[in-house]
């Protein structure tokens, strides 16, 4: 039987507001060595792979997206919706995909700097992808 849990999401952190404007926390205290924008149309799909040695972190700017992960090594599944303000952690080894139902934008953030060898193609969900 597949276990299926909840997904790995975090809430930014408003940290200062004042007249000028809000100041969000969006990580804090760990290494990022990528960085990407993703701008994203309703009805694509994006992902269906997995990264050997790189965790990930996605911040979903605008819009939001249904992500599934699987566990390359456990198979356990973890679903779930993702919205605005959120950020996803994405361990290495776990295959991703992102269903996006609006047009949306996301920042990708990593750990390791992108590396195409990294990325092992895993189709877990169908869809037109992107």
């Amino acid at each position: 039987m597949v276990k299926r849990m909840e997904l790995d999401v975090r809430k930014t952190m408003v940290v200062h507001e004042d007249v000028r404007g809000t100041i969000v926390d969006v990580l804090n205290g760990l290494v990022v060595r990528h960085v990407s924008s993703l701008w994203t149309r309703g009805g694509s799909v994006r992902g269906n792979h997995y990264h050997l040695k790189k965790d990930q972190w996605l911040y979903m700017v605008q819009g939001e997206a249904l992500a599934l992960l699987r566990d390359t090594r456990t198979g356990a599944i973890r679903e779930g919706r993702i919205v605005e303000g959120d950020v996803l952690h994405i361990p290495r080894l776990v295959t991703h995909a992102f269903r996006f139902p609006v047009d949306s934008h996301a920042i990708e953030m990593a750990s390791e700097p992108f590396d195409p060898d990294d990325l092992i193609r895993d189709d877990i969900m169908s869809g037109k992808a992107t």
